[in-house]
């Protein structure tokens, strides 16, 4: 099933566009500028540089003309980065249970931790460090390509080191009472 679904959405079909369309943003302005470009132009006769080059112009004349809109797929691409569960649409069920009932808990340790780091003084510079890569991490994902598996590699090993963190805190103040 999952496979099926990637399938479909690396084909070149409208479905593609209408499954990128589900929360509002207007997709279908992609196709539709493929569809006007290909009759002014031979667009696959183009090299690969010069199809970006067109891709590009006509992606700054889309956010140019459509702040709103772009600003909306800005927020939605980092709500994406940010989800600490396995996309429903690409995985069965189980699985994304299963993702939800082990990263969620590291979630909320992790940002438990973070708080506890932020309020010791001795920690303050690393919490206050993490947040400032967290933030750079978020924007520049996704202003590019967002997507959970570059937030493993950029975040995630922190992230559980304030998890970490917390959870040993947690257990030393049980051990003390």
């Amino acid at each position: 099933n999952s496979h099926e679904n990637y399938e479909r959405l690396t084909t070149r079909s409208y479905e593609r566009f209408h499954y990128l369309d589900f929360k509002g943003l207007n997709v279908d302005n992609s196709a539709r500028y493929l569809e006007k470009i290909k009759w002014k132009i031979d667009y696959y006769s183009l090299s690969p540089k010069s199809q970006e080059k067109l891709w590009y112009e006509g992606a700054f004349i889309y956010i140019k003309n459509n702040k709103r809109e772009w600003l909306n797929l800005l927020t939605l691409k980092a709500a994406d980065y940010l989800r600490p569960w396995l996309h429903p649409f690409y995985y069965p069920k189980k699985y994304v249970l299963a993702s939800v009932f082990i990263n969620v808990p590291i979630f909320l340790f992790g940002l438990m931790g973070l708080i506890m780091a932020f309020k010791r003084e001795r920690l303050r510079e690393g919490a206050v460090l993490f947040i400032l890569y967290f933030l750079a991490s978020i924007i520049v994902h996704s202003l590019y390509v967002s997507n959970t598996r570059y937030r493993f590699v950029y975040i995630d090993p922190y992230h559980y080191i304030f998890a970490s963190y917390a959870f040993i805190s947690l257990l030393k103040r049980r051990a003390v009472k």
